[in-house]
């Protein structure tokens, strides 16, 4: 699953959670199986700013072939994956925390926390960057993996439903979309961490369509340095 380098090129492909559910890892082990092939390199956007480089090398990832950006809006970080597939600077582009950069029109109007209209302006956002994206993904082979993180909002009934940014569009894009969850890191006798386990449930597969389900799937440390899930 996540983290095959034979996943097919061309496509949008979505990992999604509640915050802390290990969605960076897995893009971080993806990375890492896609660079066994020496020609690859990687657009990292870090829409959280949570990360360093120092995170991609207890991966065991090569740092000379990642593209690293922390975009301060959702408007930049959009711009930064267009111009990234367009351009074909990376065979893979994650971004990271797509609904966790500010768009420009909620810095400017200081609306700050969850508001009907923020929702809808990054979603047109998202929308429209994604509707550009479609063909060129296709001609230039690259790949785009989303990591999105799980939002509530309120519905009609007064009880808070979940939702992801991107509107209606980019779960119909992914062919393939992966939620996580239960994240649990484990330890040798020594304390060190060896590896983290997760829960990894298919919600979307076109690309084989009677595979949809749950697995509880590990994933190693590559140092002992690291110490959480994602």
């Amino acid at each position: 699953m996540v983290g095959a380098p034979e996943l097919p090129t061309g496509v949008v492909y979505e990992v999604y959670g509640e915050e802390n559910s290990g969605k960076t890892s897995v893009a971080l082990h993806f990375i890492r199986a896609l660079q066994a092939n020496p020609w690859t390199t990687t657009v990292f956007i870090d829409g959280e700013h949570s990360i360093t480089r120092g995170h991609f090398q207890q991966y065991g990832i090569d740092t000379q072939r990642v593209h690293f950006a922390q975009p301060q809006t959702m408007d930049i970080g959009l711009k930064l994956l267009t111009a990234s597939a367009q351009q074909r600077i990376a065979g893979l582009v994650v971004i990271d925390g797509l609904n966790a950069m500010p768009t420009e029109m909620e810095l400017s109007e200081s609306l700050g926390g969850y508001s009907k209209r923020s929702e809808r302006e990054a979603a047109r956002l998202i929308t429209k960057s994604f509707q550009s994206l479609i063909s060129t993904l296709w001609d230039q082979g690259a790949t785009v993996l989303v990591l999105n993180q799980i939002r509530h909002r309120p519905g009609l009934d007064g009880v808070w439903q979940e939702f992801v940014s991107g509107g209606r569009l980019l779960p119909i894009l992914c062919p393939l979309r992966i939620r996580m969850g239960n994240p649990v890191v484990h330890h040798d006798p020594t304390g060190t961490p060896t590896h983290f386990s997760a829960d990894l449930a298919v919600t979307r597969n076109r690309l084989q369509p009677g595979k949809i389900g749950s697995v509880r799937a590990d994933f190693p440390f590559i140092t002992p340095r690291t110490t959480r899930a994602g």
